[in-house]
């Protein structure tokens, strides 16, 4: 594997581009659970959730999920695509709980969303699957992070002057 990183605003950037997609998706996966995580988005006003709110940011969720499976199933590298086989299993576990707040679970692994039935679920229970520490969205985020971590150890990742570079702590700055 041919890889090479270059010195950028003091962080490693990868510049393979499936590595640079892999690592764009997963950070996109955690700003939308980040999204999911907001005391704003799940705020009641007049006693309601804004449900068409809750609902667009579960669809992003699910689109930036799907693109991290996409990568990681693409992958050259068989760390990672495992890595993306345990984010699978991990949403398989859940799928039936998914189920019931209108998110299915593809036989390929991959999510869809059912608005109509997520607009009808209760809001409650669609809550603790995606938002908090220990909800399926945060455990999923923490799952993808091993996917850019297997990337990372998947082969050599050099800096500017050409020196062994460690990117994983510029890649994982971002908390949720």
């Amino acid at each position: 594997r041919d890889r090479q990183a270059s010195l950028d605003s003091n962080r490693f950037t990868v510049s393979k581009t499936s590595d640079k997609k892999l690592q764009d998706g997963v950070l996109s996966l955690k700003e939308s659970v980040k999204k999911l995580d907001s005391q704003d988005l799940w705020k009641k006003q007049d006693g309601e959730y804004n449900v068409e709110n809750i609902t667009g940011a579960i669809k992003d969720f699910a689109k930036e999920y799907n693109n991290v499976i996409d990568q990681a199933d693409q992958n050259s590298s068989s760390e990672v695509s495992n890595s993306g086989r345990w984010m699978k299993s991990l949403t398989n576990t859940m799928k039936g709980s998914l189920d019931k707040v209108g998110v299915r679970v593809e036989e390929n692994g991959k999510l869809t969303v059912d608005e109509e039935a997520l607009k009808k679920s209760d809001m409650k229970s669609v809550k603790a699957m995606f938002s908090g520490t220990y909800s399926y969205a945060n455990q999923t985020a923490r799952k993808a992070g091993s996917v850019v971590s297997a990337s990372i150890r998947g082969g050599s990742v050099y800096s500017g002057n050409g020196r062994y570079a460690t990117v994983a702590g510029s890649w994982f700055s971002t908390v949720i």
